[in-house]
């Protein structure tokens, strides 16, 4: 049985001396009558003006975040070089702004001094005609967090519940409550936040893998392949396409609490796959400003080109039947994500094969999905030896 890891009580209590300073200093200035309010208040996209931006496609543009248009739409209620958002403002679209974050900095902090969680769905519902769209509240919050200096995980903010995991895990809360993973059939439970989780029992756990489709961990769910694999018991886990903060955390948490059991990544053999992938293993520049959300150590399981083109492969004969031609998006995305790799400079051995297959995939413009493979019954003894292999 391992402990999760906790925020330090430090830290809860620098983010709400920062909160209560800028609460503070509105009050002031209410009180001596100041014609101009104003919050300090930054956003990712201003500070990495000076900065290149990272290309369409690239896999730290996907995951968790606002899309292009929220943030622009967000942008657009205030001037952000001045890195402050003031009341009544210069326009009626600021002063909305004004009004919007201070609503989340006194949620946050009733959070914070209440030792609870709250979602940013949440935090929508009890203001629509303030935000107007969730997708606005989620611009504020992750810049609130930006502005601050802190992950969202330290305003104790965090997104609806999206990932999901299957298999003889026990999740011990910090309610008192005990959650087994191994309990529903098919859909895996939902995958909490790790604030909200007191200690993991890891039980028999030999193996982790992460899956990129839902499609195919309800059908490994359903057959229970974490308790039948002839590599012993494992857990599945799932995010629904690009991950969303909690699921990288989460995975962050069991890796640290136990190193020794091996994480696989399972991805379609697609530019978008891999960049899910990446996003896992190093997360995404977007929310650079995130700590404790990457498992670098996560192996890349497949679908690699070696799969589905070298003869001898498992695959490779019902693989022929599932390859598709690269769409005009998934050769952008591919091309952009080749620039990414370049672009680091501490490459390990997996992703010089990212990088080859990438470029093998491209050449050939073919790419080819896990469900399809799955759809020919071969998916399970694939992974079964894949396993063994590594």
């Amino acid at each position: 049985m391992s402990q999760a890891p906790h925020a330090a009580a430090h830290q809860a209590g620098a983010v709400i001396a920062k909160i209560e300073d800028i609460l503070g200093s509105v009050v002031d200035d209410l009180s001596r009558g100041a014609t101009e309010l104003s919050i300090p208040f930054r956003t990712r996209t201003a500070a990495a003006a000076s900065h290149p931006r990272p290309p369409a496609g690239d896999p730290t543009e996907q995951g968790e975040g606002p899309s292009s248009a929220s943030q622009a739409q967000s942008d657009s209620m205030t001037g952000r070089s001045r890195g402050v958002v003031t009341f009544p403002g210069r326009t009626v679209h600021e002063a909305k702004k004004f009004g919007a974050i201070l609503r989340i900095l006194e949620l946050s902090l009733e959070a914070l001094v209440a030792g609870k969680i709250i979602t940013k769905r949440n935090i929508y519902y009890q203001n629509t005609e303030l935000f107007r769209e969730q997708r606005v509240v989620d611009a504020l919050v992750d810049d609130l967090a930006f502005t601050l200096g802190i992950g969202r995980n330290a305003l104790n903010i965090v997104a609806a519940a999206k990932g999901q995991t299957a298999g003889p895990l026990i999740l011990f809360m910090e309610n008192g409550t005990a959650v087994s993973c191994s309990s529903s059939h098919d859909n895996g439970v939902l995958i909490p936040h790790p604030q909200l989780i007191r200690r993991i029992d890891f039980s028999s756990i030999r193996w982790i893998l992460v899956i990129e489709k839902e499609a195919t961990f309800r059908t490994l769910t359903a057959t229970q392949y974490w308790s039948r694999s002839v590599h012993g018991e494992g857990l599945l886990t799932q995010g629904k396409g690009f991950p969303d903060l909690t699921t990288r955390f989460f995975l962050n948490l069991i890796h640290a609490a136990r190193p020794d059991i091996p994480m696989y990544g399972l991805v379609d053999y697609d530019p978008v796959g891999m960049s899910i992938l990446r996003t896992y293993k190093h997360g995404s520049r977007r929310l650079d400003h995130e700590e404790d959300c990457t498992v670098p150590g996560m192996t890349w399981l497949g679908i690699r080109a070696s799969d589905i083109l070298i003869p001898t492969s498992p695959l490779s004969r019902t693989a022929e039947d599932a390859l598709l031609p690269l769409t005009a998006r998934d050769r952008r995305v591919g091309t952009n994500l080749l620039k990414t790799i370049f672009e680091r400079r501490d490459h390990d051995d997996d992703e010089w094969e990212q990088l080859v297959d990438l470029q093998t995939m491209l050449f050939l413009n073919v790419k080819a999905e896990i469900q399809a493979v799955d759809n020919m019954g071969d998916l399970t003894d694939w992974l079964e030896e894949k396993m063994g292999n590594l």
